[in-house]
């Protein structure tokens, strides 16, 4: 997901269809930082794109999370949200502004059966 042109199609192929009328896939720029406790990297990889909506000239990130892991995570949910917390406090910092960006978290499971845990913050 670190290639641009491997993400862009990725996306297309993947995101749905309110998400890919939004976005400007073409701006996609892959940003260096990286959100993951320092105790989980190990075992998981994460990349963060800039992106560009199309009704709106603020950017938003679309952040991707991937996992060395083949099994439900019940507090996925919770760690997204603080990793996305992360990516709009870096982006505060950086800005004049307290516009918080609009963040599209991608979670990549590669289990044998469905996902079953939920995907929503309240259990």
């Amino acid at each position: 997901m670190s290639n641009k042109k491997v993400a862009k199609e990725f996306l297309e192929r993947h995101l749905p269809v309110y998400a890919k009328k939004e976005i400007d896939l073409d701006s996609l720029k892959l940003r260096k930082e990286s959100y993951i406790d320092k105790e989980l990297k190990m075992s998981q990889v994460d990349v963060l794109y800039e992106v560009k909506f199309k009704k709106d000239v603020k950017p938003g990130f679309i952040y991707c999370l991937q996992e060395h892991q083949s099994t439900c995570d019940k507090a996925m949910a919770f760690r997204i949200l603080k990793y996305i917390v992360k990516i709009m406090d870096d982006h505060v910092k950086n800005q004049d502004s307290i516009k918080l960006p609009i963040i599209l978290p991608i979670v990549f499971y590669h289990g044998k059966g469905s996902y079953t845990s939920t995907t929503y913050l309240s259990w």
